[in-house]
């Protein structure tokens, strides 16, 4: 086993030490090294196929790798150029690795592109609250996961991160062998239902197919089975109660109108949150706590439209600018019929910044009945 090249490993993996491949499906064991010419003799332990570009995994084995390599570099400033709005960054060990791409995002100017940190080693979970800090996002990689840490913590690390990410009000994906079967069969098992269904009660904004629908037999069938389930969570959560943000922390005047806005849609019959954002702000705040409705974003800004795409209950949409605030209600009522998410007589929730134009933080809201 030749680990000479891009990165060298040979240093610190000691004979004994199991190496896990394509997610723990072929495992081998170093039995001796070779000074010489700095190679492993492993011995395979099970049977398996080695496929192309499948991960290899040293558990329990701290590597020293850059957290960038050329080539990611090169890959980031490639997207950045496509117009791409999120990065998801392999094994991030600690906020320095999720920075290091938020300088060459802000370096090209494009300091708008969201950053996912995807939270898959010991470490990482160790510096879980900085990175949730420096990311925009997290995404649990339960793959390389279940094989750099016990397995049975898996979902006990998925709950702990899903209810941190949700306390900062950022977004949450839960990915990797949600529906693994789906791979090789149409259907998915029960308890893979189980395990998505889970992981919106939880409290994730999105699920995430990998190898289903990137090279399984069944990658429509895959996306129609997880979009169903996530339907059917998102119903049950709707008629019985969502996330219990009481323990939150509201220390700004946006932050108390979200809350405001979760406990109107609580109280009442409130079909539609309306607001209206130009940065996203606004929108992801009133998403962190899980109104009893869906929200509709209005925003002048492509950009803010794409990157509000993966966050909980958030339907983004663009719209022309109002030219006052009785324009900004109107234009927020249109807009809400139009999509047809609301008609007349539904009560809508209305969030916004007045004066119309100004640079002022949120600090309106108004319950309205649709005409």
């Amino acid at each position: 086993m030749n680990v000479a090249g891009a990165l060298d490993i040979y240093d610190d993996v000691e004979v004994g030490r199991q190496v896990l491949v394509d997610d723990g499906k072929l495992g081998l064991r170093v039995v001796a090294k070779d000074d010489a010419t700095r190679e492993f003799e492993v011995e395979v332990e099970n049977d398996g196929v080695i496929a192309k570009q499948k991960g290899v995994n040293i558990p329990n084995t701290k590597i020293p790798f850059p957290a960038l390599a050329d080539r990611d570099n090169d890959d980031i400033r490639f997207g950045l150029e496509q117009g791409i709005n999120f990065i998801a960054i392999s094994f991030v060990r600690t906020a320095k690795d999720v920075n290091e791409v938020r300088a060459i995002c802000e370096e090209t100017g494009n300091g708008h592109v969201q950053l996912f940190a995807k939270i898959e080693n010991q470490q990482g979970i160790d510096n879980l609250d900085e990175i949730i800090e420096a990311a925009d996002g997290i995404m649990i990689a339960r793959g390389d996961m279940g094989i750099e840490v016990p397995f049975e913590m898996v979902p006990v690390y998925q709950k702990m991160i899903i209810t941190k990410v949700n306390a900062a009000g950022k977004v949450v994906i839960t990915a990797t062998n949600m529906l693994e079967t789906m791979t090789e069969k149409p259907r998915a098992t029960r308890s893979e239902v189980s395990d998505v269904f889970n992981a919106v009660i939880d409290g994730t904004d999105a699920t995430m197919l990998s190898g289903e629908s990137a090279n399984g037999k069944y990658p429509l069938e895959s996306v129609t089975t997880m979009a169903t389930i996530d339907k059917n969570a998102q119903t049950l959560l709707n008629e019985y109660g969502r996330l219990n943000s009481d323990s939150f922390e509201r220390n700004s005047k946006t932050e108390v109108m979200a809350s405001a806005v979760k406990d109107a849609t609580n109280s009442m019959d409130i079909k539609l949150v309306v607001t209206l954002t130009k940065t996203g702000h606004t929108a992801r705040l009133i998403s962190k706590y899980r109104p009893n409705a869906d929200i509709l974003a209005l925003t002048f800004d492509e950009l803010t439209e794409r990157g509000l795409m993966l966050n909980w209950g958030v339907i983004p949409m663009l719209t022309d600018a109002p030219s006052s605030t009785d324009d900004m209600f109107e234009i927020a009522e249109r807009k809400a019929v139009e999509a047809g998410l609301v008609q007349s007589g539904d009560d809508i929730v209305i969030v916004a910044g007045v004066p119309v134009g100004e640079a002022v933080r949120t600090n309106t809201m108004r319950i309205r009945t649709v005409r």
